[in-house]
């Protein structure tokens, strides 16, 4: 009897042992469940550039791509502009030294935004084989030493933003959603062989719930024309950042005193030299580096999650090479191709006068928006396409049937005794059988621009879409079958902050982070707001697109500037940490086995405060 106990035993190590190592792994895009929950408790709460700093190693280019991690191994996906390559990285967890690098050529011309380089989808691995989408170059799978096993061509991805697609594993399949696109649709492939085991296109969707160019792209809930709260204009762009900078006491609101004070900060920054004037080149370049992109403007990262190359501001699809022209053309008063500081004070100050319609001294979001709409030109969408110069059906670097489409990534939930493959499409959030690609239900109420990943906890499904100036929410029970708009919902918000990470469940309240870098608590149960408060940024950069992690009941919460912010998860806010790193970042973190791994556009990083 001894030998079949000990045989017995033996197997129960091993397996345990193999339980344990995969507990402390990070396969893929938001964790083991794709929520972004780790079961780790004694991750480090503070660190620098200097302390609690493991190792840190350079990168070769910027990348939003988020690391994974197994075992041993690190990976992320990076691009190498100079030499059109498309890679995956591997690197050892000991010590950061690159274990190999592989990927592709790839040559031909893909829309993109300079803020969002190539090779932003987040990798995945089962522990045999790591799976990356390379866009328009394709799908690959390596083994463990870097040999590539598959190559697919999905064919051509083309949109303004660019993509960000990050597969994920379930049983022989690798599922990704290809886009966007036109041509955007869920692709399951067999992780064995790269061949296709099935593949769905989007829901379709009634054009009445589509507002058109000119109306919002948040979806249902926008008023659409040029000076609604939907409506598509420089307001959008510009009035959240103008709003946030201008706001000292945090009442979102604006007093006139407010909006000359900004015109007065603004000069400061625009005419350094003290020339007394700038002109309109000086102008528009400078207003880039003060601007971050608007709410909803731009694509999420292998995290839908990441902005990029110039942090928020820059040249490409920020708001100061559309709007800076018109703004700067309104200001200067006496039209004599130079803008002083009286002018734009005397702009500033006449603007918070004519738009306050109710005489309340103050103005909030609408009117600041609305204003803008209506005193400044609609900004142009024709223009560069990004790294590779990609050129889009809309034009040069124009978009493709408009900004709208998903970033999303899906997920895997159990309801009712049944994995569903939830996704997140234009207006729609869907499920569907993992094994066929058979839809199981549908439901409505979301918007047509999708960066986020599904949130899941606590027995609720939670979409979120996001837009120019707000986007909506909501929130349903999974397990039913057919049209589950009314029949399984707990809520629907009709407008959000939007946001381009994706938030965690816990506790009973859902934690997100808005894309200009606002932490918002709401009741999952209901939706309603428990505190929404804006974290403080080292740097100017305080917008995010990167996602959070939650372990136990602290929140990770990254940002442009490269803090790392530790929220506690609890229906008060309390602000832990604030953990700055050098340069900035937009992926989101990897958490194995109490280390974290942190990639900026300049590094890759190892926080861990282990001794020894």
């Amino acid at each position: 009897m001894k030998k079949p106990l000990q045989l017995y035993l033996t197997g129960f190590l091993t397996v345990s042992a193999t339980i344990a190592a995969a507990g402390s792994n990070w396969p893929g895009w938001r964790g083991p469940d794709g929520t972004g929950v780790s079961s780790e408790k004694d991750l480090p709460l503070k660190w620098s550039d200097k302390e609690n700093v493991r190792w840190q190693v350079a990168l070769p280019g910027p990348g939003n791509s988020s690391p994974i991690v197994w075992g041993n191994r690190v990976f992320i996906a990076q691009a190498v502009q100079k030499e059109n390559r498309r890679t995956l990285m591997c690197f050892d967890r000991e010590n950061g030294k690159l274990l190999w690098q592989s990927g592709v050529t790839y040559t031909e011309n893909e829309p993109t935004q300079q803020s969002n380089p190539y090779c932003a989808g987040t990798p995945v691995t089962d522990g045999e084989r790591v799976y990356v989408c390379f866009g328009s170059a394709g799908v690959c799978a390596y083994d463990m030493d870097g040999k590539e096993a598959w190559h697919r061509d999905l064919g051509k991805l083309n949109h303004g933003f660019g993509n960000a697609v990050s597969p994920i594993l379930q049983g022989d399949l690798c599922i990704l959603n290809f886009g966007p696109d036109a041509k955007a649709r869920l692709v399951a492939l067999n992780k064995n062989t790269g061949t296709t085991a099935w593949e769905i296109e989007p829901p379709k969707v009634d054009p009445s719930e589509q507002p058109p160019m000119g109306g919002g792209f948040g979806g249902p809930g926008g008023r659409g024309g040029t000076g609604g709260r939907g409506g598509f204009g420089p307001g959008m762009m510009l009035a959240p950042s103008i709003l946030s900078q201008a706001d000292k006491n945090g009442d979102q609101k604006l007093t006139q005193d407010e909006f000359a004070a900004l015109a007065d900060a603004w000069f400061d920054k625009l005419d350094a030299e003290k020339a007394g004037k700038v002109n309109q080149e000086r102008f528009v370049e400078k207003l880039g580096e003060m601007l971050p992109a608007p709410q909803g403007f731009g694509s999420g990262g292998g995290g839908q999650g990441g902005a990029g190359q110039r942090g928020g501001g820059g040249p490409g699809f920020g708001p100061a090479g559309f709007t800076g022209p018109g703004l700067f053309a309104a200001a200067d008063a006496d039209k004599d191709g130079s803008l002083t500081r009286p002018e734009l004070k005397a702009t500033f100050t006449k603007w918070a006068s004519e738009w306050d319609s109710d005489k309340s001294g103050s103005l909030n979001e609408d009117k600041l928006r609305e204003g803008l709409n209506a005193a400044l030109p609609r900004p142009n969408f024709a223009g560069p396409g990004g790294p590779g110069g990609g050129r889009g059906r809309g034009g040069p670097g124009g978009f493709v049937g408009g900004p709208n489409g998903s970033w999303s990534t899906p997920i895997i939930v159990k309801a009712n005794g049944r994995d569903e493959l939830i996704m997140n499409f234009p207006n729609r959030l869907a499920a569907f059988d993992p094994k066929t690609g058979k839809q199981l239900w549908i439901s409505k109420g979301l918007g047509g621009t999708i960066y986020t990943t599904p949130l899941w906890g606590e027995g609720a499904l939670v979409g979120m879409s996001s837009g120019m100036g707000g986007g909506n929410a909501i929130a349903l029970k999974p397990g039913g079958s057919g049209e589950l708009t009314e029949s399984q919902r707990l809520w629907r918000l009709d407008r959000v902050k939007s946001g381009i990470g994706s938030g965690v469940i816990s506790g009973g309240h859902i934690y997100t982070l808005s894309q200009d870098g606002v932490a918002i608590c709401l009741s999952l149960s209901t939706g309603q707001t428990v505190w929404e408060e804006r974290l403080p940024s080292t740097r100017s950069q305080g917008g995010s697109w990167s996602s959070m992690v939650l372990a136990g009941d602290r929140i990770y919460v990254p940002n442009q500037a490269g803090d790392i912010f530790v929220i506690r998860a609890a229906p008060k806010f309390e602000l832990l940490a604030t953990n700055p790193l050098k340069g900035p970042m937009n992926s989101s973190i990897a958490v194995s086995d109490g280390e974290l791994f942190i990639r900026t556009n300049e590094a890759l990083w190892c926080i861990s405060s282990k001794k020894g």
